[in-house]
C-alpha cells in the first residue's frame, strides 16, 4: 500500500472527524468547524486517492481504511461526547454547584435565561438572576431550568435541537439519557 502525501492528508481528515466530538459540549462552534473541515478534507483527499494512478489493490485498501474509520467514528462518538460533557462539568464544577444551590432553594419550577425581563415571571429574583448571570458569564450555559426532579443547563439550541446537562437532585433517576458522573446526565 503506497503511502503518499494525499494519504497522510486523508488520515488527518479522518482523525479530525473522530476527535471533533471531544468539543461537542465544550464549544459547539469549534466542534462543527472541525467536523466539517475533517469531512471535506477526508472526502476530497479520498477522491483524489481513488483517481490517482495506483493499483486497484492499493485503492481497495484505502477504501477499506475509510470504511474502517467510519465504523471507528460511529462507535467512538458516544464515548467522546460523554468525555466532552464530563470535561465541561469538571471545568465548571464550582459554578454549577453555586447555580444549583440557587435553584434548589426555590420551591416549584424556576427558569433563568439571559433576558432579565423574564426572571421574576419565572420564579427568579433580580438579585438571583444577576448572580446567575455573573456566575455563567464565562461558561457555555445560557438557559437553566428547574422542575420537580432536575436542573437542566442548556449548552446549545438551534431550531428544534437542544443539548445540555441535567442534574437530578431527587431520588428519581432517569431510565433514558447517558449518565456522566454523580447526579449528572445528558
Amino acid at each position: 500500500m503506497a503511502f503518499q502525501l494525499i494519504h497522510k492528508i486523508l488520515l488527518v481528515g479522518i482523525a479530525s472527524v473522530i476527535l471533533s466530538f471531544v468539543f461537542f459540549a465544550l464549544n459547539t462552534n469549534t466542534y462543527t468547524i472541525i467536523l466539517l473541515v475533517g469531512i471535506i478534507i477526508s472526502g476530497v483527499s479520498f477522491l483524489i486517492a481513488m483517481l490517482m494512478n495506483d493499483s486497484r489493490k492499493s485503492k481497495l485498501r484505502w477504501a477499506l481504511v475509510v470504511l474502517a474509520s467510519i465504523f471507528i467514528q460511529w462507535f467512538s462518538e458516544p464515548f467522546f461526547i460523554r468525555l466532552s460533557y464530563i470535561i465541561l462539568i469538571k471545568q465548571n464544577q464550582k459554578i454549577l454547584s453555586s447555580v444549583n444551590d440557587i435553584f434548589l432553594s426555590k420551591k416549584g419550577n424556576a427558569i433563568w435565561v439571559t433576558d432579565s425581563v423574564l426572571w421574576k415571571r419565572n420564579n427568579v429574583t433580580v438579585e438571583e438572576g444577576q448572580k446567575i448571570r455573573h456566575l455563567l458569564s464565562s461558561s457555555r450555559f445560557f438557559h437553566v431550568a428547574k422542575d420537580s426532579s432536575r436542573v437542566y443547563y442548556m449548552t446549545f439550541s438551534r431550531l428544534d435541537v437542544t443539548h445540555g446537562l441535567v442534574y437530578y437532585y431527587s431520588d428519581y433517576k432517569p431510565t433514558t439519557g447517558t449518565h456522566l458522573i454523580g447526579n449528572w446526565y445528558y
